[in-house]
């Protein structure tokens, strides 16, 4: 991601030193923070707050996406926030406020189809004012995208690995701030690592699925389940490594194998 957050989100500039005597009051009003800095400050904490809150506790993907876009969709005063994942050629919704709950787990686009498939075909933040002008927009039907008039789409990404994008919607036309973009970017970033973590820990599962039990095996036999190796520390060895193939699709909408 070539983002975080603004620096004005997690910090202010203070000075190191005010001399009462020799500073004028118009001094000390521009050494304070004005009120809307302070709000938009206060705005970005709490939502990293509440995300990684959520994170914690959440038991699986699913429900951590759903309480994710819950709570953006609160901070953001958004009518919607979604998620959607990549599978294979296709990106599916997997998690949403505000729109049909019928159409999650059931609506899918190509890479490409839609402001969605845009989003994740360009790899970069799409924010729009009455998006169902621009050319790429796609109605679906059922979804209730109808009454919304703003898109907001941020590619989620693993590294160069595309996972996903989160879209934000309103009611109202407008286009994102800045400082909304820079949040919910870092928002995004969150979100990326617990994907590809959820994703890794199903991929081992997986594979140990595959592995034969200790009973299984013939005597002689060198058990496939077990790697060697050397201690090199605590909690710590060095063995071979051994490549997991999986196609990922990258920046440039290229498929690689890692």
């Amino acid at each position: 991601m070539r983002s975080t957050i603004d620096g004005d989100l997690i910090s202010h500039t203070k000075p190191t030193r005010m001399d009462a005597d020799l500073t004028r009051p118009s001094d000390a009003k521009r050494a304070t923070s004005n009120p809307g800095q302070t709000g938009t400050h206060r705005f970005g904490l709490s939502t990293l707050e509440d995300v990684t809150n959520i994170i914690l506790q959440s038991e699986d993907l699913l429900e951590t996406l759903q309480n994710i876009v819950n709570r953006v969709s609160d901070r953001m005063q958004s009518e919607v926030c979604s998620v959607y994942l990549v599978e294979g050629d296709r990106i599916s919704l997997k998690a949403s406020k505000g729109l049909a709950a019928s159409s999650v787990g059931t609506t899918s686009l190509a890479i490409g189809e839609g402001l969605i498939g845009y989003t994740a075909e360009i790899g970069d933040v799409v924010n729009l004012r009455d998006p169902e002008c621009h050319p790429k927009f796609r109605f679906v039907s059922g979804s209730n995208e109808e009454r919304l008039h703003s898109f907001l789409g941020i590619p989620l990404y693993d590294r160069t690995n595309l996972l996903g994008v989160m879209a934000i919607q309103t009611v109202t036309a407008r286009k994102f701030s800045e400082t909304e973009v820079s949040t919910l970017r870092t928002i995004a970033f969150q979100l990326s690592s617990v994907i590809a973590n959820a994703r890794l820990l199903d991929s081992i599962h997986e594979q140990s699925s595959l592995i034969p039990n200790a009973s299984q095996i013939k005597p002689g036999e060198e058990n496939p389940g077990f790697l060697t190796g050397s201690s090199v520390g605590t909690g710590v060895c060095a063995a071979p490594a051994f490549l997991y193939q999986k196609a990922m699709r990258t920046k440039e909408g290229e498929r690689s194998e890692e």
